[in-house]
């Protein structure tokens, strides 16, 4: 279809990927440290108890007397040479080496780095790539192993920030889950590393997956066989 002369400008269509971490503080000072430890430590996702119990906790002795020392220990391994923090500029690296690799001149996928907790926060990020017009994303957690505090919350806010900025509803994750079901697969197998006790009532699927080494068939769907994973070691709660 040719879009009449004065038709403003549509940008062409652009799949965005993020690759997502945890998070690191601005700076190796003190302020810094509490805004970060403030929006880490409220995480419920990281910190479960109640909101009425922990926020005093946190607001009133935490963030008065933790935030100089654990500055003193970023200032050990902060890259002054760079600086940045070493899991920003690690981060940095792997988007720019895969940019590289896979679109160099940015035409039709863009990679960019977000963090959960400081910046760049995923949600700022997922907002640049809509405006760049990515009508695609796909959003990466590097962690080696699946938990409540890491990989679940950093979805959450990206989730939270799409269903909010395009009105998504529960309905695509239906609509992804019977496209699945309607091919035939043989297994999934998802690896990861063991995890602690603490973690598992969070979420994190080890719990249920007292394997080591070994693929753990589940069951099926529609003739699909779907694997539970192997784990390299077993979940510590014992």
């Amino acid at each position: 279809m040719t879009l009449p002369a004065d038709h403003p400008p549509v940008k062409a269509p652009k799949i965005g990927v993020i690759l997502m971490n945890l998070g690191t503080p601005d700076a190796p000072d003190a302020p810094s440290l509490k805004r970060y430890l403030a929006q880490f430590l409220s995480d419920q996702r990281v910190i479960d108890y109640p909101a009425w119990l922990w926020q005093p906790l946190l607001r009133g002795i935490i963030l008065n007397t933790r935030p100089r020392k654990s500055a003193a220990l970023y200032a050990k391994i902060w890259d002054y040479e760079r600086g940045d923090s070493p899991l920003r500029l690690i981060l940095g690296d792997q988007v720019e080496a895969m940019q590289a690799r896979i679109d160099p001149e940015a035409e039709h996928v863009i990679f960019r780095a977000g963090m959960r907790y400081g910046s760049p926060s995923t949600t700022d990020v997922l907002q640049e790539l809509q405006d760049l017009g990515c009508q695609q994303i796909v959003m990466a957690a590097i962690y080696p192993h699946y938990a409540g505090a890491t990989t679940a919350t950093g979805y959450d806010e990206g989730f939270a920030f799409l269903q909010k900025a395009n009105g998504w509803a529960g309905g695509e994750l239906n609509d992804i889950r019977a496209q699945w079901l309607g091919q035939r697969r043989e297994a999934i197998v998802p690896c990861a590393f063991g995890i602690e006790k603490f973690a598992a009532p969070q979420g994190c699927p080890a719990d249920g997956l007292r394997i080591k080494g070994r693929m753990h068939v589940r069951g099926k769907a529609n003739g699909n066989r779907v694997c539970a994973g192997a784990f390299h070691e077993r979940a510590k709660h014992d």
